[in-house]
C-alpha cells in the first residue's frame, strides 16, 4: 500500500498545482485508475505544494512592483538634480554678470580717481615751486603719496584755500573706488563660489544618472528572471507575462494619482475658468466639452395651462372672486422663487486660501494662440536632439532649455528653469490646454510648490506633449494619458 502511495505523490500534486495556478484545462491524459485512490496525506502534500506556488507568484508579482516604483523613483532624482543643476548655473551666470559688471564700475571709478590725483598732483607741485612750504609739502607727498596729504589738514593749507573742492572730488573718488573694490571682490568670489556649486550639481546629477542606469540594467535583468519564472508557474509564455506587467504597472501608476486627479478636477470646477485670456483652447484638448451650454428655462415665460381650475362659464359658485382678467396669473403659487440663490455653489468646500501666490489665474501671459503654435513647430523641428544637462541648444537641451528657446522664437521671453517658468507664466485649468501651453511636474504637487517642480514640457494638441524627457534619451512628442498625469503639477501655464 505504501508503494502506491508513493507512486500516487508525484501525479497528484502535478495535476491539483497545473489546474489550481495555472488556471489551465484539465489535464489532457487521464491518470491511471487506482481502487485505493491517494490518500489524505498524498492530497495534502498537493495542497501545499499548490499554496508554496501561490506564494511565489505572489511574491514576484510584488517584487515587479517594486521594481517598477524604484526605477520610477531613480529617474525622478535623475530629473531633481538635473533641475537642481540648472538653477546653479543660473546662479553661476548671474555672479559672473553681477562680476563683470561691478569690474566695469571700478574700472570707471578707478579712471575717475586717476583725473583726481592728477589735479590735485598739479596743484600740490604748482604749490611746491611756488610757496614758501616746499620743503613741508614735498615730504609729506613723499612720505604717504597724494592720500596722506588729503589726510593732513595742516598739509592742504599749504595748497590754498581754492584747492578745496579738487580735495573734495578726490576724497569721493576715493570712497566710490574703495567700495566698488570690495564689491568686485565679493562678486568674484561668490562666481567662483557658484562655479563650484554647479560643478558639484552636475557630478551629483551624473552619479544619480548612473546609479538610475545600474538600477535599470539590474532590474532589467531580474524582471526577465521573474518574467520567466512567472510563465513556468502559470504555463503561459514570456511575452505575455511582460505585457501583463506593463498593464500592472500602468494601473499601479494611475491608482497612485486618481485620488489627488479627482481632487483638483472638483477644485477647478469650484474656480471656474478664470483663465484671463481672450483666445479659446481648442477644442481636442482633454477635458473640454466645447463650451455647450446647458437649456435655461426663463422664468418669465407663461406657464402651457393659462386657465385656472375653474371652468371658463362665469358661474359665481366655484370661485366667489372671479378676475376679470382674461389671462389671470398662471402660477398657482403666489411667489415661487422669491430671488434667485446669489451663489450656484451651496456647498463652499474649505479650499485653498486665495492668495496662493502660484494659484489659478496667477502669473503672465503675453503671447497668443498663434505664437504658441510658432513655438509648437520650432520645437518640433528639434526631434531627436540629445538631452544635455543645462542645455539650450548646441548641442543638445535640457527640458526648460527646450520650451525657454521655443518660446523665444515665437518672441516670448521665458525664464530658464523650468521652476522659475512655473512661477513666471499665466496658471490655466489642465482642460483649457492650447498649443503651446506649458505642462510641469514636481515632488509636491497637492502644495502647488513650484520648488519643487523637476520637469516642464510643452503641450501639442492631441492630447500630445513634446519634451526633452532626461538624460540618455532624445527630444521626443508623447501621449498625455496613463502614468505621465502622475506628478502633474495642478495648474497648466500659458507664456
Amino acid at each position: 500500500m505504501a508503494d502506491q502511495h508513493a507512486r500516487w505523490r508525484p501525479w497528484v500534486a502535478l495535476a491539483c498545482a497545473t489546474a489550481l495556478v495555472a488556471g489551465m484545462a484539465p489535464v489532457a491524459h487521464a491518470l491511471p485508475f487506482d481502487p485505493q485512490g491517494p490518500s489524505d496525506q498524498d492530497v495534502q502534500d498537493a495542497r501545499a505544494a499548490v499554496e508554496s506556488a501561490r506564494s511565489s507568484v505572489a511574491s514576484m508579482e510584488v517584487r515587479l512592483a517594486q521594481l517598477g516604483i524604484e526605477l520610477d523613483e531613480a529617474w525622478v532624482a535623475v530629473e531633481r538634480a538635473a533641475e537642481d543643476y540648472t538653477e546653479s548655473l543660473v546662479a553661476r551666470d548671474a555672479a559672473a554678470a553681477e562680476a563683470r559688471t561691478t569690474a566695469r564700475q571700478l574700472e570707471e571709478a578707478e579712471a575717475e580717481l586717476a583725473v583726481a590725483r592728477s589735479r590735485l598732483v598739479a596743484i600740490a607741485l604748482k604749490a611746491m615751486r611756488s610757496g614758501s612750504a616746499s620743503d613741508q609739502l614735498r615730504a609729506v607727498l613723499e612720505a604717504g603719496g597724494i592720500e596722506d596729504l588729503v589726510q593732513q589738514s595742516e598739509a592742504l593749507t599749504l595748497l590754498g584755500s581754492r584747492t578745496n573742492e579738487v580735495v573734495q572730488g578726490f576724497r569721493a573718488a576715493s570712497l566710490v573706488a574703495e567700495t566698488l573694490r570690495a564689491r568686485a571682490t565679493a562678486a568674484l568670489e561668490a562666481h567662483e563660489a557658484a562655479t563650484r556649486e554647479a560643478e558639484a550639481a552636475l557630478g551629483a546629477a551624473q552619479d544619480l544618472q548612473e546609479e538610475a542606469e545600474a538600477k535599470v540594467a539590474a532590474a532589467e535583468t531580474e524582471r526577465e528572471d521573474l518574467l520567466e519564472r512567472l510563465a513556468a508557474a502559470r504555463e503561459t509564455s514570456v511575452q505575455v507575462e511582460r505585457e501583463r506587467q506593463e498593464r500592472l504597472d500602468d494601473e499601479r501608476r494611475e491608482r497612485e494619482r486618481r485620488e489627488r486627479e479627482e481632487r483638483e478636477k472638483q477644485e477647478q470646477d469650484d474656480d471656474g475658468p478664470g483663465q484671463g485670456d481672450d483666445d479659446a483652447p481648442e477644442n481636442d484638448t482633454p477635458g473640454d466639452d466645447g463650451g455647450q451650454e446647458d437649456d435655461v428655462v426663463d422664468p418669465d415665460d407663461p406657464t402651457p395651462d393659462p386657465t385656472p381650475d375653474p371652468t371658463p362659464d362665469p358661474t359665481p359658485d366655484p370661485s366667489p372672486d372671479p378676475t376679470p382678467d382674461p389671462r389671470p396669473n398662471p402660477s398657482p403659487s403666489p411667489d415661487p422663487t422669491p430671488t434667485p440663490t446669489p451663489s450656484p455653489k451651496p456647498d463652499p468646500k474649505p479650499e485653498k486660501p486665495k492668495n496662493d501666490p502660484y494659484g489659478l489665474g496667477t502669473g503672465t501671459s503675453v503671447g497668443s494662440a498663434s505664437k504658441g503654435k510658432k513655438a509648437v513647430k520650432w520645437a518640433k523641428k528639434q526631434l531627436g536632439v540629445d538631452y544635455v544637462y543645462g542645455g539650450t541648444g548646441n548641442p543638445g537641451f535640457d527640458c526648460s532649455g527646450l520650451t525657454m528657446k521655443a518660446w523665444a522664437d515665437a518672441g516670448v521671453a521665458l525664464n530658464r528653469t523650468s521652476r522659475d517658468q512655473y512661477r513666471q507664466v499665466l496658471k490655466i485649468s489642465l482642460n483649457s490646454l492650447r498649443p503651446g501651453d506649458l505642462l510641469f511636474w514636481g515632488d509636491n504637487p497637492e502644495e502647488n510648490d513650484p520648488s519643487s517642480v523637476t520637469h516642464v514640457a510643452m503641450y501639442i494638441g492631441g492630447n500630445q506633449i513634446i519634451e526633452a524627457p532626461r538624460p540618455g534619451l532624445q527630444v521626443r512628442i508623447g501621449d498625455l494619458s496613463g502614468w505621465r498625469l502622475e506628478r502633474l503639477m495642478p495648474f497648466a501655464g500659458r507664456p
